[in-house]
């Protein structure tokens, strides 16, 4: 139960954005953090958990009553969102700001229109539309930009935004922010660090003098040595926010987007100040002028706004991707050009007939994707056209673009962790963790989790603590993701080992106890909609990173964070919590429908994944010695300056 301090701060009115109006109406260059800890007085940090996390039988029906006027929710939460929150709530004795936000915006509520369960592109693309659409403000957060396609959308979307204001005075122009981490050394000593205008282009960003109809602004932020800013978001005027898995590169990622409406993005708004952390040159014009978040930018409610945007977003995928400078040689590449995902059909997939596949999922005929891939190469080099290394997944039925059904607010609660850049496993009581350990400790009919990488101690040992409960836990990983850098001390392990030693001791268990436990678990690879076997992420052919937890098919957490030590135990990450089984049920179906992951990835009672020859599937990362170990330990350093695509 929360303590007395933590429930007045939960049940106040104090926000880090309403501080901040007050502040910068005497001093616009006022530094955000100083007025956050002002309001919030920062504690010492401290390497213990306050309390044992509680299960079913430690809460009381008053102890609950506290839990649901600690939020601003539009309506009863269940008991188990109820609990979960009230364990997160126990964090907050570390600090109020220890949720990167103001504790009375942490329980909220709010609808989600539209997800996209697809490669970075298409997510890019829905992005831009965003921005050029907003009137007043952007904010952009993600953990590594690099030039890229997907880089190359905001470029365009910016210069566009610049073009459709640059008549409007200059105080009226939209203000837009972009924070990212690039690892820099002077972030030893200061971890915010502006990067000049003069590198912009260098970035792939637009020149400043493209930009005179937006007011712009770039930070460099990381948190030496470890605390990596691994959060991806983005708040449009105030009115929406984005929580997205993805970095805006160029990786081979399936990847997950939701958009978000209503009194959560003040959550997200107080997240983006405190993640940005020093005075705004202009501040954020929804700072001094809230109200503007209650424009719309078009016709109709957010659910027909969403519908839209779809049909925008399915009619310009046609067109071909805009060459960057980054652009390959079609005679270097050995992948096949830009296919766009929406040109899939969207209908459902007809019925397989002995391909072992189910519930209308097509599989991949590889004998015909060498003959397509071939016969498109060439095509391509015979017209000059751009390729790359990440095709988008190209499969009958594949549907990027998910519309969620029409409903009201629901609850909806923010589970963070702020960086930690200290080496070790200290730091673990904090939102993000507690809301994931809280929820599969208090399954009681399923566990859904798929990430890139699973191997947190925590969170192994929940899941099997879940399946020992007889609740069926489903995982979905990637093959080999970051193996070598996985493979350091103190990093987790990688995938395969871990699926096999979780095999091994369920199995163990299943044979001493007369009880099969193992069956409880449900392993599996990830293999990509249009194939029909897991493929090592080394080969960066079919990967997966989207970051998904669903508990009893009622509450799911969803955001950046992973189920590997990194992210549990120093990256700053930003996650929901959504207290809705019609969006559950929505979510799985989506992701479901987009992969072939729980039809044909199962692995072995063993951990080990065969074809129908009995053909195993193994991680080129596990093969050990000298040269993968130094690999492992530059992996490990990319990661720590937020470079590559974890």
């Amino acid at each position: 139960m929360p303590s007395d301090q933590v429930y007045q701060l939960a049940t106040s009115q104090k926000t880090v954005s309403g501080a901040l109006k007050e502040a910068i109406q005497t001093n616009p260059q006022a530094r955000i953090l100083d007025v956050a800890y002002k309001v919030f007085p920062e504690k010492p940090e401290t390497s213990t958990r306050s309390k044992r996390l509680r299960v079913h039988e430690d809460f009381t029906a008053e102890e609950l009553d506290i839990a649901e006027k600690c939020g601003r929710f539009p309506y009863r939460p269940s008991d188990l969102f109820l609990k979960i929150y009230s364990n997160v709530l126990d964090t907050l004795e570390h600090g109020p700001l220890k949720n990167m936000c103001a504790p009375s915006l942490m329980g909220s509520s709010g609808v989600v229109s539209m997800s996209i369960v697809s490669l970075i592109p298409d997510i890019m693309r829905y992005y831009k539309e965003l921005i050029i659409a907003a009137k007043h403000e952007v904010f952009l957060a993600t953990n590594y930009w690099e030039p890229s396609w997907g880089a190359h959308f905001i470029h365009d979307a910016l210069i566009e935004l610049s073009k459709l204001h640059a008549d409007r005075p200059a105080e009226e122009r939209p203000v837009v922010k972009l924070i990212f981490d690039r690892g820099n050394p002077k972030q030893v000593i200061k971890n915010h660090q502006r990067v000049d205008p003069n590198d912009w282009a260098g970035l792939g960003l637009p020149a400043k003098e493209e930009l005179g109809g937006i007011h712009f602004e770039v930070m460099n932020y990381h948190r030496p040595i470890m605390g990596t800013f691994h959060a991806k978001y983005m708040v449009v005027d105030r009115r929406f926010a984005c929580l997205s898995s993805n970095n805006i590169q160029d990786r081979v990622n399936l990847e997950l987007n939701v958009h978000l409406e209503g009194p959560i993005v003040e959550a997200f708004y107080d997240v983006a100040l405190v993640s940005w952390a020093e005075s705004m040159d202009p501040p954020l014009p929804g700072i001094l002028h809230p109200e503007l978040a209650q424009e719309r930018a078009g016709e109709g409610d957010c659910f027909d706004e969403a519908k839209r945007i779809k049909e925008v977003l399915i009619e310009k995928s046609a067109d071909a991707l805009p060459a960057h400078p980054e652009t390959p040689n079609p005679d270097q590449a050995d992948t096949n050009p830009i296919e766009t995902t929406a040109n899939a059909s969207p209908s459902p997939s007809p019925q397989p007939e002995g391909n072992g596949a189910a519930n209308g999922e097509q599989t991949h005929n590889p004998i015909k994707r060498e003959e397509e891939k071939r016969a498109e190469k060439k095509k391509a080099k015979e017209h000059q056209q751009p390729m790359t290394d990440f095709t988008l997944i190209r499969a009958e039925g594949f549907e990027p673009f998910i519309l969620h059904e029409r409903h009201d607010p629901v609850p909806i609660a923010m589970v963070n962790r702020a960086p930690h850049g200290t080496p070790g496993h200290a730091d673990v009581d904090v939102p993000q963790n507690v809301a994931w350990e809280t929820g599969i400790r208090l399954a009681q009919k399923s566990v859904f989790i798929q990430t890139p990488d699973f191997n947190a101690p925590e969170v192994v040992e929940a899941v099997l603590d879940a399946c020992r409960r007889g609740i069926i836990c489903t995982l979905y990983v990637c093959l080999g993701y970051n193996d070598q850098g996985e493979m350091l001390p103190m990093q987790g392990g990688t995938n395969s080992k871990v699926f096999a030693k979780m095999c091994e001791t369920l199995d163990k268990e299943s044979e001493s106890s007369g009880q099969d436990v193992r069956k409880n678990l449900r392993a599996c690879w990830y293999i990509a909609k249009d194939r029909d076997r897991p493929i090592d992420a080394s080969k960066k052919e079919r990967n997966c990173h989207v970051k998904f937890c669903c508990i009893d098919e009622q509450v799911t957490i969803c955001g950046n964070g992973n189920q590997d030590a990194q992210s549990w135990y120093h990256s700053q990450e930003t996650n929901v919590m959504v207290d809705s089984s019609a969006l559950a049920r929505e979510w799985l179906a989506a992701l479901n429908h987009n992969q072939n992951s729980g039809t044909l990835g199962e692995v072995g009672r063993d951990g080990i994944w065969r074809d129908a020859e009995g053909n195993e599937v193994t991680s080129a990362g596990n093969m050990g010695g000298p040269v993968n170990v130094m690999k492992g330990m530059l992996n490990a350093v990319a990661r720590v300056q937020g470079k590559g695509g974890f």
